[in-house]
């Protein structure tokens, strides 16, 4: 078992640097690359688990998850004696609501967040938006000046509300992005309609922007059939970037459908070089040409069993999230084309916001990985105790002691908080901030256990049951000290 902020052994395997335990980082590794974990839902489906967090007990969590760029999150769960229903969760506050329930079987689609808004995807192909609070927002019914009939898949929101998916018109196989403007005007813009050259289409993935990245089947000449990757501009301009071509290419001889796409126009996706019989990740520059290597099995202990069913999801920084298989079974890893960073995987301890837990040692993850634009990575696990947990890992911000609590402006570190703010120790905002959540029982206040010891990283946990008499009385006997020299 590999515990979180022990020390570790690097091991150089290629021009890429390897850290082989879960969630610490060293020198080399891409900056800021410390991560906390904080546990959003919980299932409970035995009587020996604790109790359930944010969903019903005798629930699943589902594979489809996704989390916007300030940190709220939203999972679809099936409950395992009937009843499905999509819960969110805000950042802002900490609050799990449901956002919608339905009968058994109903919500089988995908789900997404970008900026605060929702979307939801049914099993009659209608797609659903909702804010922040649970208000609904717009459906986006089949039909349209698209006339779109059904088969909708590979939804994903974009800025403005809007949302691109893959969906059949009639005969045809479309690429579609969906906007509507109050009171009720719709509009549909066709990126894409199957037909020759393209053979086939594969679902997409959309950045705020409006671009669209995809991967398509298409025949040239006396090749009747290969694969391509395109990046469509953002409407209402028209027209695509190739930024894999299969056709006479001496590079690739196999490209996966799995893809994600940034706000930088950057696209990370799987392909396999010719002469070999592995999929390497790699990232592409805006400019849709030149290529990054992220990972390369062949010659790092990682295998491709994972690359092959799981997408990789790509930051607006370039930093790339992904699911492997290394010398110890499952993995999520983070990589930025130097180094490699692993996150989480079989048999990790991981220090969270309701105690330390143990990661399962087989059978880890449900679904593929999400990261945002501040390098948040959401992700559901399975615990040792055969819960599943999701779990949001967020960029630590280095604390001096524990009373550095807050960013100077006085807003709440990770993982409490988002990560990006200016932190110079121990200041006033760390004291607005105590005495602004500390008698809401806060949970940025609750900074040691129950007889004032700190909590982890600064002292082991004991007995916590959560901000107390002992969090006021630690944070106000170290407070006027500041940091240490």
């Amino acid at each position: 078992m590999h515990t979180v902020n022990s020390r570790v052994v690097r091991t150089l395997v290629t021009p890429l640097a390897v850290i082989l335990l879960a969630g610490t980082a060293l020198a080399g590794v891409p900056a800021g690359l410390d991560y906390s974990f904080r546990v959003i839902a919980r299932t409970k489906t035995t009587a020996a688990q604790p109790d359930a967090i944010g969903v019903p007990n005798n629930s699943q969590l589902s594979a489809n998850f996704a989390i916007d760029d300030r940190g709220n999150a939203i999972v679809r769960y099936s409950g395992l004696l009937g009843g499905d229903g999509v819960v969110r969760y805000s950042a802002a506050d900490g609050s799990v609501i449901t956002l919608d329930t339905t009968t058994d079987g109903d919500l089988t689609g995908e789900v997404d967040a970008r900026n605060g808004v929702f979307s939801i995807r049914d099993v009659n192909g209608v797609i659903r938006t909702y804010a922040l609070d649970g208000t609904a927002l717009n459906s986006f019914n089949l039909g349209g000046s698209a006339g779109t009939s059904g088969a909708v898949n590979g939804v994903r929101l974009s800025d403005n509300g809007r949302v691109a998916y893959r969906a059949q018109a009639g005969a045809d196989v479309k690429l579609i992005l969906d906007e509507i403007q109050p009171p009720a005007s719709r509009t549909q813009f066709t990126y894409l309609t199957a037909a020759a050259p393209v053979t086939f289409i594969y679902s997409p993935t959309v950045n705020g922007d409006g671009q669209l990245a995809v991967r398509v089947d298409a025949t040239n000449g006396g090749i009747p059939s290969f694969g391509q990757i395109r990046r469509y501009n953002a409407p209402p301009a028209s027209g695509f970037v190739t930024t894999i071509n299969l056709a006479n290419n001496v590079s690739f001889n196999s490209i996966s459908q799995l893809l994600d796409l940034n706000d930088q126009g950057q696209v990370a996706f799987y392909a396999r070089p010719t002469g070999s019989s592995a999929l390497n990740l790699y990232r592409t520059a805006p400019d849709g040409v030149t290529r990054t290597l992220i990972a390369n099995p062949s010659v790092q202990p990682l295998t491709t069993s994972e690359f092959a069913f799981f997408p990789p999801s790509i930051s607006e920084t370039g930093l790339v999230a992904f699911r492997a298989r290394d010398f110890n079974g499952q993995a999520i890893y983070l990589g930025n084309g130097i180094d490699l960073f692993k996150l989480i995987g079989n048999g990790s301890t991981i220090s969270t916001n309701i105690g330390s837990l143990d990661i399962a040692a087989s059978s880890v993850f449900t679904g593929g990985v999400r990261i945002n634009s501040v390098d948040q990575v959401l992700f559901i696990a399975r615990l040792s105790d055969g819960s599943d947990a999701l779990i949001i890992a967020s960029p630590a911000a280095s604390r001096c002691t524990p009373a550095d609590i807050s960013f100077d402006d006085g807003s709440p570190l990770p993982p409490v908080g988002q990560p990006g703010g200016v932190n110079n120790g121990v200041t006033e905002g760390d004291y607005n901030l105590f005495f602004a959540q500390f008698f809401d029982a806060g949970s940025a206040t609750d900074i040691a256990n129950d007889d004032g010891s700190p909590l982890p990283p600064f002292g082991p946990l004991t007995t916590n049951n959560g901000v107390t008499e002992g969090d006021y009385n630690l944070f106000f006997s170290i407070f006027f000290d500041g940091c240490p020299s």
